[in-house]
């Protein structure tokens, strides 16, 4: 389970959904799979990343 990018609170009272769990479930699972799509059609995340990147520079094809 990664970051979502909104609530289930917000989706439900958008949408005039009544309190359920089947229809938590639901929702949960429609808001983790859209924050999942949004990051893969952007190529990026909307959230603090903190680690360690290493970067091969300069490319072994350019370098002397």
């Amino acid at each position: 389970m990664g970051v979502r990018y909104t609530s289930r609170e917000a989706v439900k009272a958008a949408t005039d959904q009544a309190e359920t769990a089947r229809s938590n479930a639901k929702v949960d699972a429609a808001i983790e799979s859209a924050s999942r799509v949004i990051e893969r059609r952007l190529r990026r995340k909307f959230y603090p990343w903190t680690g360690t990147r290493t970067l091969d520079w300069p490319p072994p094809q350019r370098s002397r």
